[in-house]
């Protein structure tokens, strides 16, 4: 008789907690798109002036995800902090070919840099091995912006490095000036 009424309890309050339930409002949100002169759809607003856009590298066989900075004239990288990437050479001068280090493993692209003019800059996704000799950082991923510094990571080894890639945006359809809805 006990364990009855219990259950018959245990019922009602499964009941009273699931209309209670059934009575809270629902909320859904829309996360607003950035979209270019064209009206094609970029990507999600991630922050005021960042959005995820998938970018489709060489004939189509690779895409990756890149967090760009955009205003409604442009690309641009604030205060130059997201736009400096290190670039890894074999001399000790920062002459000869730039390597970057290897891309990263997250969702979206950590490892490049965006010109103005819609130049990005980012690690190919092939990796060598190389000995680093110096090292400088870089606005546009391909020349060294202030001091060379002799040595990288340590000199004496082989580290794993990928060429430096680019791509033009513009050529991509990625046309400003650029809005959200």
């Amino acid at each position: 008789m006990k364990k009855a009424l219990l259950l018959a309890m245990a019922g009602l309050l499964v009941l009273s907690a699931t209309k209670a339930y059934a009575k809270t409002p629902t909320v859904s949100v829309r996360m607003p798109f950035v979209y270019d002169s064209r009206n094609r759809r970029l990507g999600p607003l991630l922050g005021p002036d960042l959005v995820a856009v998938r970018i489709i590298l060489g004939k189509g066989s690779e895409q990756r995800w890149f967090a760009l900075h955009i205003n409604p004239s442009g690309f641009f990288n604030p205060d130059n902090v997201f736009g400096l990437v290190e670039l890894f050479y074999e001399s000790d001068d920062c002459t000869g070919t730039p390597y970057m280090a290897p891309p990263s493993d997250s969702l979206i692209e950590q490892n490049f840099t965006l010109t103005s003019a819609g130049m990005l800059f980012f690690p190919s996704r092939s990796i060598v091995q190389k000995h680093a000799g110096s090292s400088a950082f870089s606005f546009d991923g391909k020349t060294p912006s202030g001091t060379c510094s002799p040595g990288g990571p340590d000199p004496s080894e082989m580290v794993n490095l990928s060429p430096v890639e680019s791509i033009d945006l513009t050529q991509q359809g990625l046309a400003p000036p650029f809005t959200i809805k």
